[in-house]
């Protein structure tokens, strides 16, 4: 059994990542951002960010695909009443893919950081209690910070090397410029 990243914040437990691929799934990784809402806001590069609607945040998990054959790589949002049939007449109905075109994968690109997602946590945040499990979760715990940001990254990637060989971009991943 794969581990579980547990993002945790103020004892409140805010997501997960689910990492590697269970047997008989779909998805190579997923988003679950746990009872809390959220908005879903994708920002294309240098382009104003757009609202992505879904009905109850919270019920909604972000899936990655990784490419298959002539097939790019996929990121969707999917209703987590998919995998307990009732809610959606439709698997389409209960399953949204997000408009990237040409999608990179780690695999392919190793030198740079894909940016996957990023957290910003309201200060009147609302979520349940955590409740911790030491076999199954890594536990990243946010303390004092109200922001996460997820990159996917080859195996093979170094960042100290990134930062030397691309001053630039690798300030504009930290600071945002």
């Amino acid at each position: 059994m794969n581990k579980k990243i547990a993002f945790v914040k103020d004892g409140c437990d805010i997501a997960r990542i689910i990492v590697g691929k269970p047997e008989g799934a779909k998805y190579d990784f997923k988003f679950s951002l746990m009872e809390t809402d959220y908005a879903v806001c994708i920002v294309p590069f240098l382009k104003k960010p757009q609202l992505f609607d879904v009905d109850i945040p919270s019920h909604w998990e972000i899936t990655y695909h990784k490419s298959q054959g002539n097939k790019s790589p996929i990121i969707a949002m999917k209703h987590k009443s998919i995998e307990r049939p009732g809610k959606y007449p439709s698997v389409e109905q209960g399953y949204k893919t997000f408009p990237f075109k040409n999608l990179l994968e780690p695999t392919i690109v190793s030198e740079f950081p894909i940016p996957i997602f990023k957290i910003a946590l309201p200060l009147n945040k609302t979520s349940s209690i955590y409740k911790p499990d030491i076999a199954n979760h890594v536990l990243l715990d946010m303390q004092k910070n109200n922001i996460a940001e997820v990159y996917l990254t080859n195996t093979k990637f170094n960042f100290e090397t990134f930062t030397h060989k691309w001053p630039n971009i690798s300030l504009g991943l930290l600071v945002h410029l």
